[in-house]
């Protein structure tokens, strides 16, 4: 029976939620250390081997998050900006390669390191493909808006 798994990323464990239809879904943590994302992905891997594909959710002990006002720009156009210069606008050394969003309404912008970010996502692909990559404070929003929970 084919699952998808939800891993968030936190400091120093992953939490993993499998998800297989037609069944309750179950929760499993693993010591995480981010140097070597492998060795907690085959723990994950040997809990839920079912699982088919995966999403990934950046927990805030990888985030930088900073209150960032940008000109009105589409949302491609933010991230380039964001991504320039990112030792601008975020506690990081210059020339640090990231990922980054910015949440217009908020007023926010997330970064994650790329290059640790890409070693996770290369981990966890090694096992099943990854289908979406975003910040847990993201994926907890979506979930709470599909829940119906409007005012968290």
């Amino acid at each position: 029976m084919s699952a998808i798994v939800g891993i968030d990323f936190g400091a120093t464990t992953l939490r993993a939620v499998v998800r297989r239809r037609g069944a309750d879904a179950t929760c499993h943590v693993v010591p995480f250390d981010p140097a070597r994302p492998a060795d907690a992905v085959t723990a994950l891997r040997a809990l839920a081997p079912e699982a088919t594909r995966a999403t990934i959710a950046v927990g805030l002990a990888h985030l930088h998050v900073k209150a960032v006002a940008l000109p009105p720009l589409d949302a491609a156009a933010r991230r380039a900006v964001l991504r320039t210069e990112p030792e601008r606008f975020f506690a990081i050394e210059p020339g640090t390669p990231v990922a980054v969003t910015h949440l217009a309404d908020a007023g926010l912008a997330l970064a994650a390191e790329a290059r640790a970010l890409a070693a996770w996502c290369e981990a966890v692909a090694a096992w099943v493909p990854v289908v979406r990559v975003e910040a847990a404070p993201l994926s907890l929003a979506a979930a709470l808006a599909a829940g119906g929970v409007a005012d968290a």
